[in-house]
């Protein structure tokens, strides 16, 4: 994989990890990445929905895969299809959720301002 610095990403598709150590993360192995989908209409609320997710903040993307700066914040994004309108996030329920909840909480003050 190349270095950002040299003009590459440190991203890999499912394809590309079989090999743990041939990348440096991925999605599903990193707890503090924050999976993004659409939320269905009927449950949104316009009133409370916060900033949209800022995607001209990507220091680096490659596919679906994301890491943006928000008000100094790096973030790890992962968004299931085009990036959403309106954000929902995919919390799976085991034992890395306190992990997953204080990565959500950091996204949530940074776009809150």
């Amino acid at each position: 994989m190349p270095s950002r610095s040299a003009g590459g990403c440190d991203f890999a598709s499912a394809a590309d990890t079989t090999d743990p150590s041939s990348v440096l993360w991925t999605a599903n192995a990193l707890p503090s990445v924050i999976a993004l989908t659409d939320l269905p209409a009927e449950l949104a609320s316009p009133n409370l929905i916060l900033q949209s997710v800022p995607t001209d903040a990507d220091i680096a993307a490659d596919g679906n895969e994301h890491v943006i700066d928000v008000r100094g914040e790096r973030l790890r994004l992962h968004f299931d299809g085009a990036v959403p309108t309106s954000p929902a996030v995919v919390l799976p329920l085991d034992r890395l959720l306190a992990v997953r909840l204080a990565a959500l909480f950091r996204l949530s003050r940074s776009l809150a301002g």
